[in-house]
């Protein structure tokens, strides 16, 4: 909760306050214009089961002798603390750290006085305040708000990344009560209420969601290009000589599958990774993996493999947020349409296995067959045939779009056209010279 109490000290405002905090449920209450200084000890004005913190008008941070300061009740079952930046006197603005579940958050509580002339000296301060404290600890979110009055925010949220969450009038139409935060996707709820205590100022809500503790086991192929140049290794070594001297398509497809099956699984093995539910959304379970093996690497005191590691890191997670900046149909189509060069969808093909033997035995020679109708010929007189340079090109074709035949990734096929293209091509002359179409 925020809210501009305009003084805590004056009669009832710490029962008024309290009655808010009970009522609302609230966790953490930010307060500007506290109107305290350091004559008012901190147990005339404190709320049980609450920690106060408290950033007080001073000689230093303000020309006037009354009001102005802030303060913060945090309910004590949170681990807080309050840091000082460097020339963290000059203002009044109180910094904490707030650790909730092994998160950390960065709570910034800002009072800027109506009519004062040191906006650009206070913008400067909170950017490089914050930058300083984010080189020294990886916070989970970061959260400023406070009573802005006439200051202008727009170069503190570009610059810190953040993003306002309140827009209803807090006082007298205006909205000078703000909350910045630079992970509006924790927050669900935010309003704007009047609270109990005397004040001009309406208070505003907000409620945080916090991240579950739990994790999901995802298991993955590893296919980065090492792994498929010895898959390619591991094809081209292989004997063939099964699918050549097969006379049934469905045993030649079964031997050539049995094949490509055996170089995947072993060039390509599978990884476990666990994804965290806190996790931040661009962290995948590749960027995961890639953190698994720098960790690996750093305890070997290995520093060029970390170094690698570090720049793969780096460039999977910039390109992770160009993606989750991409949000959107228009832009998703686009993607696939530039990687299947077809804006057109695909006519859906209905083609039954059994349907297309049973036509093929409808002209078929073999005695064991269905009873011969009138037999089709070809439009050439002679049966057609695959030749390996053909099959080559179209192998070489094949798209990340491409179905994934029996589990196997495209890209097998174009690593390897000049292998398979042979093996495929002989396949393709049994079924034509049968006439028969495999079961799977």
């Amino acid at each position: 909760m925020l809210i501009n109490a305009r003084s805590v000290k004056k009669p009832n405002a710490v029962f008024h306050l309290s009655t808010d905090l009970a009522a609302q449920s609230i966790d953490w209450c930010f307060v500007t214009e506290s109107w305290l200084n350091s004559d008012i000890d901190d147990i005339f004005i404190s709320i049980p089961n609450y920690n106060l913190f408290r950033c007080d008008r001073s000689a230093k941070n303000s020309k006037k002798n009354h009001g102005g300061g802030v303060c913060s009740y945090v309910r004590s079952n949170f681990l807080c603390t309050q840091i000082y930046p460097q020339d963290n006197e000059q203002f009044e603005v109180l910094w904490l750290e707030i650790d909730i579940m092994s998160l950390c958050s960065l709570i910034c509580v800002v009072y800027y006085p109506p009519l004062c002339d040191y906006d650009k000296d206070l913008c400067a301060y909170l950017i490089q305040a914050y930058e300083h404290l984010c080189l020294a600890k990886n916070y989970w979110q970061f959260i400023m708000c406070g009573d802005f009055n006439d200051f202008c925010t727009d170069n503190v949220i570009a610059e810190c990344n953040l993003t306002q969450i309140n827009f209803e009038p807090t006082h007298n139409n205006k909205v000078l009560d703000k909350f910045l935060v630079s992970c509006p996707w924790n927050i669900s709820t935010v309003q704007t209420v009047i609270p109990t205590v005397s004040t001009d100022h309406d208070s505003v809500l907000c409620s945080l969601q916090i991240p579950k503790n739990g994790k999901k086991v995802f298991y993955f192929r590893d296919q980065r290009e090492s792994c498929r140049q010895m898959c390619y290794k591991l094809l081209r070594d292989a004997n063939y000589n099964c699918v050549y001297r097969s006379m049934d398509p469905n045993e030649a497809l079964c031997q050539l599958n049995s094949i490509m099956y055996s170089a995947f699984h072993i060039s390509c093995p599978t990884r476990q990774v666990t994804v965290r539910d806190r996790d931040p959304i661009h962290v995948t379970p590749a960027v995961k993996l890639l953190i698994k093996q720098r960790n690996k690497q750093l305890r070997k005191q290995n520093a060029a493999k970390v170094k690698d590691l570090n720049e793969r890191i780096q460039k999977l997670v910039q390109k992770n947020c160009r993606i989750l900046d991409k949000v959107g149909s228009r832009n998703w189509w686009t993607h696939i349409n530039s990687l299947s060069k077809d804006k057109q969808p695909a006519s859906p093909v209905n083609v039954d296995v059994n349907n297309l033997n049973r036509y093929f035995n409808s002209f078929s020679n073999d005695p064991n067959g269905q009873p011969q109708l009138e037999k089709i010929e070809f439009p050439t007189g002679e049966i057609p045939c695959f030749y390996p340079l053909e099959v080559y090109h179209y192998l070489k074709k094949q798209k990340q779009t491409s179905h994934e035949s029996s589990g196997l990734p495209f890209w097998i096929f174009t690593y390897a056209a000049e292998t398979l293209a042979e093996p495929i091509c002989s396949l393709f002359n049994l079924i034509l010279l049968s006439r028969t179409v495999p079961d799977f």
